[in-house]
């Protein structure tokens, strides 16, 4: 996916698994999950947005593999670009970046 993102300059390139995929391959059935970052950030995320859009689990950006010193090991990306309402502080707070984990909510 190539998306902008508002803490980098220009479009950049992500790749990783579809968020959909990731929580169907964990068989977790639940209408939000927790994601927990490194830094304990927090925020709940309905799943309906992982059916809705496309979001991955990106594991890496431009080819490099994401590091905790680049917002890795897995930073959630919305593609940003290819709709208008995902250009909202509301989804920018869903964007978490150094994800260690998720709950079901």
């Amino acid at each position: 996916m190539i998306t902008h993102t508002t803490v980098t300059d220009g479009p950049q390139r992500f790749s990783g698994p579809l968020m959909r995929d990731v929580l169907g391959a964990a068989g977790l059935q639940a209408d939000a999950v927790l994601a927990v970052a490194l830094n304990d950030y927090e925020i709940e995320i309905p799943t309906a947005d992982f059916d809705r859009f496309d979001v991955i689990a990106a594991l890496s950006m431009n080819g490099e593999p994401l590091t905790p010193r680049d917002k890795g090991p897995i930073w959630i990306v919305y593609p940003r670009d290819d709709h208008a309402e995902l250009q909202d502080i509301r989804y920018d707070y869903r964007w978490v970046w150094q994800l260690a984990r998720l709950e079901a909510q």
